[in-house]
């Protein structure tokens, strides 16, 4: 009976890894264990599109007098106003709410007064020059211009600066705001202030991740780091926000808070070269994919819990079966049955055990019966 089993395991296993190659579609394509699929432009999407923004700008109206642009690839969107060049939102496009509405980082405080900002440029109001549907560039006309661009098919952004000035501008600040969440258990709030926020920073030197919870900051005020970073994140359960420097030279970073949830992530970038900075950002879900693709580090920002030592060989598993067959489904099947087979030596001692105890059972009742008294 237990070899039927063990073939029977066997057998399904196989059929189920045979499967595509039996069956291959030659049209599907699979990047990083990520399926895709060529499809036309759709008219109705375009439209869609152009009326989500349209109303996004509407909604957002101006950063201290200036006009707020949008970029966006197949993945996300994200809104750029042109005093500035403050990052006001960002939008993922693979991601909807219960309403069907597109998951958005950050709340409408937030987006009115911008989310990422470059010191030493907040006031100044520039020209804007859309290059492509993912890259815009914004410029005064005095030598002074900063690039944002989204990288294909990716959650990457990848900023440049240039100053006519020597002195390249080195600060930065994240904002965000923070309200009790109404779900304790950090549900998918449709309201982005609501998603509980946490910062976190990577020291690459001691290799180490660390974690501040944001309501932390609020009850001491402000929280100081001393070291430098190789990145530095405002991360809720399921999206987050990275700065990364592969210089590992993040410094001088501080979190700040003030009556009502309004926070700030101020930071530095040293050795750059004068008058000019660039930088990449991460905007997106926390998928170990997408983060390890723009930098092996970032995945440690995923909280496996206690049982990580079991949760990230599976995961790693999972992936790599989705990756011969890409299908959830049926990779959790595959891996289900593999934890059978590991299982199958000890679950077949134990009913050998349990088949042995049965057998003796006549005996032990024989033995009862004749001494029960």
């Amino acid at each position: 009976m237990e070899k039927k089993m063990f073939l029977a395991l066997a057998l399904s296993m196989a059929v189920l890894i045979a499967w595509p190659f039996m069956f291959n579609n030659k049209d599907k394509k699979a990047t990083n264990g990520v399926s895709s699929v060529e499809t036309k432009p759709d008219t109705k999407e375009a439209v869609r599109t152009k009326k989500d923004t349209e109303q996004a700008q509407a909604k957002l109206g101006s950063i201290a007098g200036g006009q707020t642009y949008f970029i966006e690839n197949s993945f996300i969107k994200i809104g750029v106003s042109s005093k500035g060049a403050v990052i006001t939102q960002v939008i993922f496009r693979d991601y909807k709410d219960d309403k069907k509405e597109f998951i958005r980082f950050f709340g409408t405080d937030v987006e009115k007064r911008g989310a990422f900002y470059i010191h030493g440029l907040e006031n100044t109001t520039f020209n804007v020059k859309i290059l492509d549907q993912a890259t815009i560039e914004l410029y005064d006309g005095k030598g002074n211009s900063v690039n944002y661009a989204l990288s294909k098919d990716s959650y990457t952004i990848d900023l440049s600066i240039k100053k006519a000035s020597e002195k390249s501008p080195s600060q930065f600040s994240l904002y965000s705001k923070t309200i009790e969440p109404e779900d304790k258990n950090y549900g998918l709030s449709k309201d982005p202030d609501k998603r509980n926020k946490g910062m976190l920073l990577y020291s690459a030197l001691q290799e180490k991740i660390t974690k501040t919870d944001i309501s932390s900051v609020i009850d001491k005020g402000a929280v100081y780091f001393n070291e430098s970073f190789r990145w530095l994140a405002l991360s809720d359960r399921y999206f987050m926000m990275a700065v990364l420097d592969k210089n590992n030279s993040l410094s001088d970073v501080s979190a700040k808070c003030i009556s009502g949830g309004n926070c700030t992530i101020d930071f530095s970038v040293k050795g750059m070269t004068p008058g000019v900075f660039n930088v990449s950002l991460f905007a997106g879900p926390k998928d170990v994919t997408y983060m390890r693709n723009m930098d092996t580090t970032l995945a440690g920002a995923i909280d496996y819990g206690w049982l990580s030592f079991m949760s990230v060989p599976m995961l790693e598993l999972m992936r790599f079966f989705y990756g011969i067959i890409p299908n959830y489904g049926v990779a959790i099947l595959i891996l289900t049955l593999l934890v059978r087979l590991l299982m199958f030596p000890l679950q077949h001692k134990a009913m050998k055990s349990m088949k042995r105890m049965q057998d003796l059972q006549p005996h032990l009742k024989g033995i009862q019966e004749k001494y029960k008294n």
